[in-house]
């Protein structure tokens, strides 16, 4: 879901108010810490996906994308 973190804790909690125990896709920009305190352990499943931009000079950033590749030997 595309949401808002509060619009995406009313998802998640009417998702487990249904019984509804399986994982549950989010983007990055739902996973809040204000998300986490309304959703609390209904947040158990939850994958927040997003996209990076490989290119970013940052050396934070490139140092652990050095990292993933040397372990994973992949992009």
């Amino acid at each position: 879901a595309f949401c808002t973190y509060s619009d995406g804790a009313s998802i998640v909690k009417q998702a487990r108010t249904l019984d509804f125990d399986g994982p549950i896709l989010m983007h990055g920009q739902t996973m809040t810490d204000e998300f986490i305190d309304l959703v609390g352990d209904d947040s158990e499943g939850c994958y927040f996906i997003t996209s990076i931009d490989l290119t970013y000079p940052g050396e934070e950033f490139q140092r652990v994308i050095k990292k993933y590749k040397e372990t994973y030997g992949k992009n």
